[in-house]
C-alpha cells in the first residue's frame, strides 16, 4: 500500500468459510495466492486510497 488515509477500507480475503480482514497501512505488502477470492471494503474517507496490485510467478 502506498497511501492509506483514515477510513479508506480494508482488504478482505475469503477461503471457504474463513474470512480474513486486513486493515492496511502505508508500506504494507500483502501476498496471497491468485486463486483466493478477495475484495476491498468501501472507502468511507474523503481521500483516495492508493495501492499497487500485481501477479508474478516463477519460470521453470
Amino acid at each position: 500500500y502506498v497511501d492509506v488515509p483514515e477510513n479508506s477500507g480494508d482488504l478482505v480475503l475469503e477461503q471457504g468459510c474463513a474470512t480474513t480482514r486486513i486493515c492496511p497501512q502505508a508500506g504494507m505488502l500483502v501476498l496471497f495466492p491468485p486463486d483466493v477470492p478477495h475484495h476491498v471494503t468501501q472507502n468511507l474517507g474523503m481521500e483516495t486510497r492508493l495501492s499497487v496490485g500485481m501477479n508474478f510467478g516463477v519460470r521453470r
